[in-house]
């Protein structure tokens, strides 16, 4: 949300939930990401907004975790993975 002399302007911002199996050193010598927790993506992405942006995105972050957990559910009860666990041990 911005403030200017006509009113208030939101955007819409669209999020993605990525699954990371490794990370590295950035090809640009000027960038530094960082990884926080969920509770602490959630302090920081919070600190400082109106109530009602904080609870966005603090949902986000819940929704996200959800589906991840979803995921895990599902991929654990797989006949596909205890398959192919199975031939890896072999």
């Amino acid at each position: 949300m911005f403030w200017q002399a006509s009113g208030v302007q939101e955007f819409v911002v669209k999020a993605f939930l990525m699954e990371v199996h490794e990370t590295r050193r950035p090809d640009e010598t000027l960038r530094n990401p960082t990884w926080f927790s969920a509770e602490e993506a959630q302090q920081r992405l919070t600190k400082g907004r109106e109530v009602k942006y904080a609870h966005e995105l603090q949902s986000v972050i819940d929704r996200a975790l959800e589906r991840i957990n979803l995921h895990e559910s599902l991929w654990a009860k797989s006949p596909e993975k205890s398959q192919s666990r199975g031939a890896a041990q072999s």
